[in-house]
């Protein structure tokens, strides 16, 4: 009792003397926003608007484009149903993407988590779906990160809405690099790299599914995981991502 009391005691102590950061730029912010964005980086960061299209989430420049059949510019078969995202994959929001990727800024996956929740609840229906699926990383990868962001991303949304995250695929293959490649380069090195984990079908089995990652660029990562799960028998599955590469 001692012990907790004095926890407690100390934590209050402690916010009463250091400030409240930005989890972004490290600025001040009230009190309840402490290790959230604060505005000006809001503020950076470019949002996904509409127009944009119906399958793959690309922002179009015309209203023409964002048809049921997608877009003229990427989509084809995606396997996936629709895919959105918070903002624009540039600037501000690039930035903080790679500091929790490469930089092991681990913090900022809850602000970009609930960015992402934010984006999931004004253009999705998110009582519709039953299971949350992190694209997951190599082992390999995993074992130099030491985290998977995309689980990191996940967290914010699973709880609020309770759906639960369902660990449902393996990377098999660790492909290479994908900067720099073009959509069919990067669909090639994509193939196959996932399977089934153990009990996947039993858990995404006659179920919505919502796929979360950090990026989605041509969408072929997301469409291969979106064919792995299909064939274990998910109803439908759909793409949420923090950010959307033009």
């Amino acid at each position: 009792m001692g012990q907790s009391w004095t926890g407690r005691f100390a934590r209050v102590v402690t916010g009463l003397f250091v400030p409240a950061t930005c989890a972004g730029c490290g600025g001040g912010v009230s009190r309840d926003r402490d290790g959230a964005f604060c505005e000006r980086c809001l503020d950076r960061m470019q949002r996904v608007k509409a127009p944009w299209c119906s399958l793959c989430g690309l922002p179009t420049p015309d209203a023409l484009y964002a048809t049921a059949t997608g877009c003229v510019r990427q989509c084809g078969d995606r396997h996936f149903t629709q895919a959105r995202a918070f903002g624009v994959f540039e600037g501000h929001l690039k930035d903080l993407i790679g500091r929790l990727k490469y930089a092991g800024e681990q913090p900022l996956a809850e602000p970009l988590g609930r960015a992402l929740l934010q984006a999931a609840q004004e253009r999705l229906t998110l009582p519709d779906y039953e299971a949350v699926v992190p694209v997951p990383l190599h082992t390999e990868r995993l074992r130099e990160r030491g985290f998977n962001q995309a689980f990191l991303l996940a967290r914010p949304l699973s709880r609020e809405v309770r759906i639960p995250i369902v660990h449902a695929l393996r990377r098999d293959v660790l492909a290479p690099p994908q900067v720099g490649s073009g959509g069919a380069a990067r669909a090639s090195n994509i193939a196959g790299v996932f399977s089934l984990a153990p009990r996947a079908a039993e858990q995404v089995g006659r179920r919505n599914v919502l796929l979360v990652d950090d990026v989605l660029t041509t969408g072929a990562t997301a469409a291969e995981a979106a064919r792995v799960l299909l064939r274990a028998g998910a109803l439908r599955v759909d793409v949420m991502t923090v950010a959307r590469a033009l």
